[in-house]
């Protein structure tokens, strides 16, 4: 595929230009009608599913020869996995366990109510993600094997809400008088060598191409990185007086304020310190 350098003089510069769509439910997801349908779509019964049999594999190899096992339900996995989120929305990451299940009326009486501590700390011991008799061949390969079948699945789950900007999308777009502005992965075919990351390139200057009424632009925001953005809104080299970015990025990060909340979420209630 080639690019110009040049702008192309467009015939559809104000198709839909002013026009952002307000962030909300998707086609996939606008049938949710619970916080539980929603938390589905991310962690699926599949993904649950796979997480118990590892769970209950480990949960079998620890247990004495003279015991009763009792493996975990899937009752008792989404109940484990509800009290870390409680924990996290609470802020309660860095708090004891047994402080969470004492009986005081500073704290939630909720975790006591769902499970007993000693079964919250059973099912913490023995959670895995992974089939770990074989673990360490696939390490040879892989060194997130641990986690990698749950992962990879979990991340299939999102892309079915979100795909980055492509060409093909914004050319079928561009049919029904709609316009993208999107990230673009690095590995896309349409992107020139040229624009990729080198250590070469200069921390804040950018790179556009143009083709028919397409642009795209390659930004060096830090050393050996460039930041990828395809544009049907955009057709000119434009950038922002006072920071330096393309406009294309000025404007694709006015919409992208979601994502910075989702990012500050995760941060703000954490619960890997209950690990």
């Amino acid at each position: 595929m080639t690019w110009s350098s040049m702008p192309h003089h467009s015939n559809n510069t104000n198709c839909s230009n002013d026009t952002i769509e307000k962030a909300g439910l998707t086609e996939i997801t606008e049938h949710v009608s619970s916080i539980e349908d929603a938390f589905i779509y991310f962690m699926s019964e599949k993904i649950l599913q796979k997480i118990l049999i590892y769970s209950n594999m480990e949960y079998t190899r620890n247990i004495n020869s003279n015991e009763k096992p009792a493996e975990i339900t899937m009752i008792e996995l989404k109940a484990f996995t509800g009290l870390l989120l409680l924990a996290g929305l609470l802020g309660k990451s860095k708090t004891n366990l047994k402080c969470l299940w004492r009986r005081s009326p500073l704290e939630s009486p909720i975790f006591k109510a769902v499970m007993s501590r000693s079964r919250f700390e059973e099912i913490m011991s023995c959670l895995r993600f992974d089939d770990k008799t074989t673990r360490e061949e696939r390490k040879r390969t892989d060194k997130y094997a641990a986690i990698r079948e749950i992962w990879s699945d979990f991340q299939n789950n999102l892309t079915m809400c979100y795909t980055p900007g492509a060409v093909p999308l914004a050319k079928e777009l561009q049919k029904k008088n709609l316009t993208l502005t999107g990230t673009l992965r690095k590995n896309k075919p349409e992107i020139p060598i040229e624009f990729q990351s080198n250590k070469n390139r200069e921390v804040g200057s950018s790179l556009f191409g143009f083709q028919d009424d397409l642009t795209f632009v390659s930004f060096v925001p830090k050393p050996n990185k460039a930041v990828l953005l395809l544009s049907s809104k955009h057709h000119d080299t434009r950038v922002d007086a006072k920071t330096g970015k393309p406009m294309i990025i000025m404007d694709y990060n006015k919409t992208k304020g979601a994502v910075d909340t989702v990012d500050q979420m995760c941060h703000k209630y954490t619960v890997k310190k209950l690990f």
